[in-house]
């Protein structure tokens, strides 16, 4: 008479796992703990693990670390940490929601321009095309 086969523990190779008898498959550690990575980083599932793709001014293994030193600031924008998470300071003229990257001037000009076009409507033209064929 044959022994009844005992369920064997899956040995982990990380701190998450694959389940089954023999550790073949795969858990989805993204799916499985939503809350894995941080400051809207992309949870990325790999065989056994898994690996956060941290967004513009983090890093570290769960994207939590705030960092000033990537760049993040254009147009002589200054960055700096406020409470775990980092925010442009930005120059005159400069705006944007985060990156200093919108030139105030243009985005006056063109609000202007929306103003001008609701309260003086332009005429409409009809353009007429004649197209001549052989």
């Amino acid at each position: 008479m044959s022994k009844p086969l005992q369920h064997v523990m899956c040995q982990h190779y990380s701190e998450f796992c694959v389940s089954g008898m023999n550790c073949e498959t795969d858990i989805n550690e993204c799916e499985t703990y939503m809350s894995l990575c941080y400051n809207d980083a992309v949870c990325v599932n790999l065989p056994g693990t898994y690996s956060c793709r941290c967004s513009v001014g983090y890093l570290g293994e769960h994207c939590d670390v705030a960092n000033c030193s990537l760049g993040q600031c254009v147009n002589n924008g200054t960055c700096h940490i406020d409470d775990g998470k980092w925010s442009c300071d930005c120059p005159e003229f400069y705006t944007g929601i985060i990156f200093c990257d919108i030139f105030t001037i243009v985005v006056l000009v063109l609000l202007s321009l929306v103003v001008i076009i609701c309260y003086f409507p332009i005429k409409s033209a009809v353009i007429e095309f004649h197209i001549q064929t052989d």
